[in-house]
């Protein structure tokens, strides 16, 4: 902790802008505030030391209102409390994926959960899962365009959502091997 400021007023500046955040979120301004939130919070995690950081988090960060704002979003609940054991799971790959489909929120998502989805959906992140997605599925359709009935190898393929998209897939490939299987079932294709 810097030795110029007193903990107690170090402590107030580090949850001023967790407040202007929130403030921001109830009001409606969902990307100036999850701007504020997501750049100060890189801020100071490049500033702070780890054990700073770890404290910061759990005494300040998880004991905030915000946090439940950010948990009516169910992109972030679920990225947050890993029902599947990590952040990355089917689900949340659907809810990347859905955006892109045009799919709202899952029923129940409050209206501040909604805006706070639609913001962390389109981040770069996420943007970059979707073009990942349409990347696989020109390259599937690429090779069937030059080989008939090709066969495909997917290695850690999840639930194989490029499938979807994939033209070739439904009318030429021969195969499609995955070399691990979902607790999700897998759509025919």
């Amino acid at each position: 902790m810097p030795t110029a400021i007193c903990e107690e007023t170090y402590v107030s500046l580090k949850q001023a802008f967790l407040d202007r955040a929130y403030t921001h979120l109830l009001n409606g301004d969902t990307a100036d505030g999850m701007d504020l939130l997501g750049d100060t919070l890189r801020r100071l995690k490049v500033i702070l030391e780890p054990e700073e950081w770890e404290d910061y988090i759990e005494n300040i960060c998880k004991k905030h209102p915000i946090l439940d704002l950010l948990h009516q979003d169910p992109f972030t609940w679920r990225s947050y409390s890993k029902p599947r054991g990590y952040a990355g799971d089917a689900q949340i790959i659907d809810y990347i994926y859905g955006l892109e489909e045009n799919k709202p929120a899952p029923e129940g998502t409050t209206k501040i959960g909604k805006k706070i989805f639609k913001y962390c959906l389109n981040r770069p992140a996420p943007v970059a899962v979707r073009e990942r997605r349409r990347i696989t599925a020109a390259n599937i359709d690429a090779v069937a365009e030059k080989i008939n009935k090709p066969r495909i190898l997917a290695l850690a393929a999840g639930c194989l959502r490029e499938a979807e998209i994939s033209s070739a897939v439904k009318e030429r490939i021969g195969a499609i091997s995955l070399t691990r299987t979902s607790r999700i079932s897998y759509k025919a294709v």
